[in-house]
């Protein structure tokens, strides 16, 4: 496992990606340029390189890379939104069927988008691949209860619960390795890792709830979980089975981890009171590394426009994509903040804006978080 040193005073230069009139990103992976979703809540993860996948204006799923979008089309319905990419050209995601009678999980491979079916219910959505072409998601059953799933050689395969009712997966490693959350015979909700066969409940920071929403090469999870009493709500970090309160950033009041990369290099957003304005929480996205939590706006000029809102993956080149807003406007972005010991400057370097629609925003958030 690689790693690179954080300088506490200073960053390395970073640079905005111009990705044209795209939507809703998901995930960053192998081709070299940008692939979409999540967290959405979570929009997906980050692979090796950097290609975007997600959701167009025109609510269709599409992958971006080498300079070219493509877009995906859909299972027959007029909406689709890309959740992953394997960085081999296989995306996954989520598109309604004929009629728009429902929503299924699809595979796009050799130019076709295949329905990957459900668990014997209505609805399915697929938010993770890997390498070895593994998909995961949630599905309903034939008790219309949602479950996690993992799609491999032909077969959607229900990977159960905690003992709860529902569960859902929210990504997948090279090994394997499966991270979602699940409901307690209790009602309430935990994170959990499927590995080897069997799904194990990683605990909280005290509080009631936790969440996982991202896993990398090594089996570390990152994600969500609340403190005693309820408290509050904090990033956090699973690491051969202990948990780590990442904390939050000064002046918000809960944080929460959406990716994470081979080097443990963490991606997320803090978020607390309303904007006046608006009525939306007010969030900015940050980088965890080394011990310490970085607000990424803290690294922009003051004339960049743009505030940083969430960051929902990053990728082992140190690309972050997420949503903002430039000038006032909401918008999606990809960024590259190389993690090193340099002496100047200490800014980001922007260089271009990627534009998110909305339509294919909101559909992209319905689906997925």
């Amino acid at each position: 496992m690689h790693t690179r040193t954080m300088n506490p005073s200073g960053w390395g230069l970073a640079t905005l990606i111009l990705m044209g009139a795209l939507a809703a990103p998901a995930d960053a992976s192998s081709l070299g340029t940008v692939t979409g979703y999540g967290s959405l809540g979570r929009l997906g993860q980050t692979g090796p390189n950097s290609e975007i996948v997600g959701g167009n204006a025109s609510n269709h799923a599409f992958i971006n890379g080498n300079g070219t979008t493509i877009d995906l089309g859909t299972l027959g319905g007029s909406t689709s939104a890309a959740a992953a990419t394997d960085g081999k050209g296989q995306v996954v995601g989520v598109s309604n069927i004929a009629g728009d009678s429902a929503q299924h999980a699809f595979l796009y491979s050799n130019g076709k988008m295949s329905d990957l079916g459900t668990l014997g219910g209505t609805s399915s959505t697929a938010t993770g691949i890997n390498g070895s072409g593994q998909i995961v998601g949630q599905a309903t059953n034939s008790s219309d209860n949602t479950h996690a799933f993992l799609y491999a050689n032909g077969k959607m395969n229900d990977l159960g619960t905690l003992g709860g009712d529902s569960s859902s997966a929210t990504g997948i490693n090279g090994s394997g390795q499966v991270v979602g959350q699940s409901s307690l015979s209790d009602g309430s909700t935990h994170a959990f890792l499927y590995s080897g066969g069997s799904m194990a409940d990683l605990g909280t920071l005290g509080g009631t709830s936790s969440f996982g929403r991202g896993i990398n090469v090594s089996g570390q999870v990152v994600g969500q979980a609340y403190t005693a009493g309820d408290a509050e709500a904090h990033a956090v970090l699973w690491s051969h089975g202990v948990i780590t309160d990442l904390g939050k950033l000064p002046g918000f009041d809960a944080s929460k981890a959406n990716a994470i990369n081979a080097a443990g290099e963490i991606v997320g957003n803090a978020y607390g009171n309303n904007d006046p304005v608006t009525g939306a929480p007010i969030q900015h996205a940050f980088v965890y590394a080394n011990g310490m939590m970085k607000d990424i706006n803290a690294l922009l000029p003051a004339s960049s426009g743009w505030t940083f809102s969430q960051a929902l993956s990053i990728n082992d080149a140190g690309v972050v994509s997420g949503f903002g807003s430039y000038l006032g406007q909401r918008q999606a972005f990809s960024v590259v903040v190389p993690i090193s010991a340099v002496p100047e400057p200490t800014a980001l370097a922007v260089a271009g804006v990627m534009i998110a629609g909305f339509g294919a925003r909101r559909f992209a958030r319905r689906l997925y978080g």
